[in-house]
Protein backbone atom coordinates (compact mmCIF):
# COMPACT_ATOMS: atom_id res chain seq x y z
CA UNK A 1 0.00 0.00 0.00
CA UNK A 2 2.85 2.34 0.82
CA UNK A 3 4.40 1.84 -2.64
CA UNK A 4 1.07 2.54 -4.30
CA UNK A 5 0.79 5.86 -2.46
CA UNK A 6 4.37 6.74 -3.41
CA UNK A 7 3.61 5.90 -7.05
CA UNK A 8 0.46 8.02 -7.04
CA UNK A 9 2.41 10.86 -5.44
CA UNK A 10 5.12 10.67 -8.11
CA UNK A 11 2.55 10.71 -10.92
CA UNK A 12 0.73 13.67 -9.37
CA UNK A 13 4.06 15.45 -8.95
CA UNK A 14 4.93 14.97 -12.62
CA UNK A 15 1.50 16.24 -13.67
CA UNK A 16 1.93 19.27 -11.39
CA UNK A 17 5.36 20.06 -12.88
CA UNK A 18 4.00 19.77 -16.44
CA UNK A 19 1.01 21.97 -15.55
CA UNK A 20 3.41 24.52 -14.04
CA UNK A 21 5.51 24.53 -17.21
CA UNK A 22 2.34 24.90 -19.28
CA UNK A 23 1.12 27.76 -17.10
CA UNK A 24 4.42 29.59 -17.65
CA UNK A 25 4.05 29.36 -21.44
CA UNK A 26 1.60 31.35 -23.56
CA UNK A 27 -1.23 29.20 -24.89
CA UNK A 28 -0.65 30.43 -28.46
CA UNK A 29 2.41 30.00 -30.63
CA UNK A 30 3.61 30.51 -34.19
CA UNK A 31 5.99 28.04 -35.84
CA UNK A 32 7.35 28.31 -39.35
CA UNK A 33 9.65 26.29 -41.61
CA UNK A 34 10.45 26.17 -45.31
CA UNK A 35 12.09 24.01 -47.94
CA UNK A 36 13.18 24.39 -51.55
CA UNK A 37 12.09 22.00 -54.32
CA UNK A 38 13.23 21.58 -57.92
CA UNK A 39 9.63 20.90 -59.01
CA UNK A 40 7.49 23.66 -60.50
CA UNK A 41 5.20 25.71 -58.27
CA UNK A 42 2.14 24.32 -60.04
CA UNK A 43 3.25 20.72 -59.35
CA UNK A 44 4.01 21.47 -55.72
CA UNK A 45 0.73 23.32 -55.18
CA UNK A 46 -1.19 20.50 -56.83
CA UNK A 47 0.20 17.91 -54.38
CA UNK A 48 -0.14 20.12 -51.29
CA UNK A 49 -3.66 21.36 -51.94
CA UNK A 50 -5.08 17.92 -52.83
CA UNK A 51 -6.22 17.19 -49.27
CA UNK A 52 -8.06 14.05 -50.40
CA UNK A 53 -4.67 12.70 -51.56
CA UNK A 54 -2.87 13.36 -48.26
CA UNK A 55 -3.12 9.74 -47.01
CA UNK A 56 -0.83 8.75 -49.91
CA UNK A 57 2.10 10.85 -48.67
CA UNK A 58 1.38 13.08 -45.64
CA UNK A 59 3.09 11.63 -42.52
CA UNK A 60 0.31 12.77 -40.15
CA UNK A 61 -2.55 11.35 -42.21
CA UNK A 62 -3.26 7.62 -42.34
CA UNK A 63 -6.99 7.93 -42.94
CA UNK A 64 -9.15 10.78 -44.18
CA UNK A 65 -12.95 10.84 -44.05
CA UNK A 66 -15.11 13.67 -45.43
CA UNK A 67 -17.36 15.28 -42.82
CA UNK A 68 -20.84 14.93 -44.25
CA UNK A 69 -22.20 17.86 -42.24
CA UNK A 70 -20.11 20.20 -44.41
CA UNK A 71 -22.23 20.90 -47.54
CA UNK A 72 -19.23 22.42 -49.36
CA UNK A 73 -17.14 19.27 -48.84
CA UNK A 74 -14.21 21.21 -47.42
CA UNK A 75 -13.96 19.44 -44.03
CA UNK A 76 -12.36 16.09 -43.26
CA UNK A 77 -11.71 13.96 -40.20
CA UNK A 78 -8.09 12.84 -40.34
CA UNK A 79 -6.50 10.09 -38.28
CA UNK A 80 -2.83 9.36 -37.94
CA UNK A 81 0.02 8.64 -35.54
CA UNK A 82 -0.60 11.91 -33.68
CA UNK A 83 -4.30 11.16 -33.09
CA UNK A 84 -7.32 12.48 -34.94
CA UNK A 85 -8.62 15.92 -35.74
CA UNK A 86 -10.94 17.80 -38.02
CA UNK A 87 -9.31 19.75 -40.85
CA UNK A 88 -11.16 22.38 -42.87
CA UNK A 89 -9.94 24.07 -46.03
CA UNK A 90 -10.34 27.69 -44.93
CA UNK A 91 -9.07 29.58 -47.94
CA UNK A 92 -7.30 29.25 -51.24
CA UNK A 93 -5.36 31.57 -53.50
CA UNK A 94 -4.10 29.15 -56.17
CA UNK A 95 -1.35 28.56 -57.05
CA UNK A 96 0.45 30.39 -54.25
CA UNK A 97 -1.39 29.92 -50.96
CA UNK A 98 -3.98 27.92 -49.08
CA UNK A 99 -4.97 27.64 -45.43
CA UNK A 100 -6.37 24.83 -43.30
CA UNK A 101 -7.92 25.00 -39.86
CA UNK A 102 -7.32 22.05 -37.54
CA UNK A 103 -9.24 21.15 -34.41
CA UNK A 104 -7.93 18.21 -32.44
CA UNK A 105 -9.56 19.16 -29.15
CA UNK A 106 -6.43 20.05 -27.21
CA UNK A 107 -4.73 21.52 -30.30
CA UNK A 108 -6.49 24.15 -32.37
CA UNK A 109 -4.60 25.80 -35.18
CA UNK A 110 -4.22 27.24 -38.62
CA UNK A 111 -1.67 26.04 -41.17
CA UNK A 112 -0.91 28.39 -44.05
CA UNK A 113 0.98 26.95 -47.01
CA UNK A 114 2.87 29.49 -49.16
CA UNK A 115 4.11 28.23 -52.53
CA UNK A 116 6.61 30.60 -54.12
CA UNK A 117 8.05 30.12 -57.60
CA UNK A 118 11.85 30.51 -57.63
CA UNK A 119 14.32 30.56 -60.54
CA UNK A 120 15.48 27.05 -59.62
CA UNK A 121 12.11 25.60 -58.61
CA UNK A 122 9.78 26.33 -55.71
CA UNK A 123 10.02 27.44 -52.09
CA UNK A 124 7.33 26.22 -49.70
CA UNK A 125 6.84 27.91 -46.34
CA UNK A 126 4.39 26.46 -43.84
CA UNK A 127 3.24 28.62 -40.94
CA UNK A 128 1.46 27.11 -37.97
CA UNK A 129 -0.54 29.42 -35.72
CA UNK A 130 -1.83 27.27 -32.88
CA UNK A 131 -3.34 27.29 -29.45
CA UNK A 132 -2.98 24.64 -26.74
CA UNK A 133 -5.32 25.31 -23.84
CA UNK A 134 -4.59 22.22 -21.72
CA UNK A 135 -1.80 23.12 -19.27
CA UNK A 136 -0.33 19.61 -19.08
CA UNK A 137 -0.26 19.19 -22.87
CA UNK A 138 1.26 22.66 -23.22
CA UNK A 139 3.87 21.68 -20.60
CA UNK A 140 4.71 18.57 -22.62
CA UNK A 141 5.07 20.76 -25.71
CA UNK A 142 8.01 22.55 -24.07
CA UNK A 143 10.05 19.40 -24.72
CA UNK A 144 9.22 19.26 -28.43
CA UNK A 145 10.64 21.20 -31.34
CA UNK A 146 7.71 23.39 -32.47
CA UNK A 147 8.62 23.03 -36.14
CA UNK A 148 9.15 19.23 -36.04
CA UNK A 149 5.77 18.38 -37.57
CA UNK A 150 6.11 21.05 -40.26
CA UNK A 151 9.58 19.79 -41.15
CA UNK A 152 8.27 16.21 -41.35
CA UNK A 153 5.57 17.35 -43.79
CA UNK A 154 8.08 19.27 -45.92
CA UNK A 155 10.37 16.21 -46.11
CA UNK A 156 7.43 13.95 -47.03
CA UNK A 157 6.41 16.43 -49.74
CA UNK A 158 9.93 16.14 -51.13
CA UNK A 159 9.65 12.35 -51.10
CA UNK A 160 6.33 12.61 -52.94
CA UNK A 161 7.97 14.85 -55.55
CA UNK A 162 10.93 12.46 -55.87
CA UNK A 163 13.52 14.68 -54.25
CA UNK A 164 15.31 14.92 -50.94
CA UNK A 165 15.00 18.23 -49.12
CA UNK A 166 16.27 19.59 -45.84
CA UNK A 167 13.72 21.96 -44.29
CA UNK A 168 14.85 24.90 -42.26
CA UNK A 169 13.05 26.32 -39.24
CA UNK A 170 12.30 30.03 -39.41
CA UNK A 171 10.95 30.42 -35.86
Amino acid sequence: MRWLLIGVGVVLGIVAVLAGLGYAMPNAHVAQAQAEYRASADSVYSVLSDIAGWPDWHPSVERLTPVEADPKGRTWRISGPDGSMTVTLAGEDPPTRFTTLADGGMFIGRWTYHVEPRPTGTRVTITEEARIDNLVVRGLATFRNQTATIERVLRALGDRLGERVEPRALT
